[in-house]
């Protein structure tokens, strides 16, 4: 990492944990990633089958937000 990025990392770092996974896995992922899969797979299949893939891919997002918190603290200890 370059010093930018570092200053960047810790920065994100310093505001948490739960905040970074909030807005990078749910919001930045799940959420955009799930309203699209909704819209493109179950457009004529009714709002609660939408809602529910949304949610689906929301709580995969803090799945995935967690493996990316995981990934920048090891990728920045090196």
């Amino acid at each position: 990492m370059n010093n930018y990025q570092n200053e960047q990392w810790k920065k994100t770092r310093s505001k948490g944990k739960m905040r970074f996974i909030l807005l990078r896995g749910v919001l930045g992922w799940g959420l955009p990633v799930g309203l699209i899969h909704s819209i493109w797979t179950h457009w004529n299949d009714g709002i609660m089958t939408m809602v529910q893939s949304t949610i689906i891919f929301m709580i995969c997002g803090l799945i995935f937000g967690a493996i990316y918190w995981m990934f920048m603290e090891k990728y920045k200890s090196e």
